[in-house]
């Protein structure tokens, strides 16, 4: 049983949709910023709603998944950090200018101190 579970779990494991490396990027972009304590408050939902699976972006989430952040980039790119984290930083900047759904753009948002998306619903 305890093979079997061991099994499981190590052929599951690379599957995980976790991916720290964005949040390590987001984290240096909003050190020193307003939207600092934000992101150390959400965590993960800040681009993912709260209780839900990782799979299920908020409005800012679906926006940096269009901006680039695609599963496909992120496997190519693990393994070079620094080229990933300049993937990140520019999805950060094209979904920046998109509008939230209160109307203002997500980076007016981010500027402001205040978290970007909401659930998508």
């Amino acid at each position: 049983m305890l093979l079997a579970t061991v099994f499981v779990v190590g052929v599951l494991a690379p599957s995980a949709l976790a991916r720290p490396d964005y949040k390590k990027t987001l984290d240096a972009e909003a050190k020193g910023k307003k939207i600092a304590p934000v992101v150390e408050e959400l965590k993960c939902n800040f681009c993912h709603v709260n209780g839900k699976a990782k799979a299920i972006r908020n409005t800012y989430g679906e926006a940096l998944a269009k901006s680039g952040l695609s599963e496909e980039n992120y496997v190519d790119q693990k393994s070079d950090k620094e080229k990933l984290a300049a993937s990140v930083k520019a999805a950060m900047k094209k979904a920046a200018a998109e509008k939230s759904a209160s109307g203002e753009p997500f980076g007016k948002l981010i500027e402001a101190g205040k978290a970007p998306g909401t659930d998508p619903k």
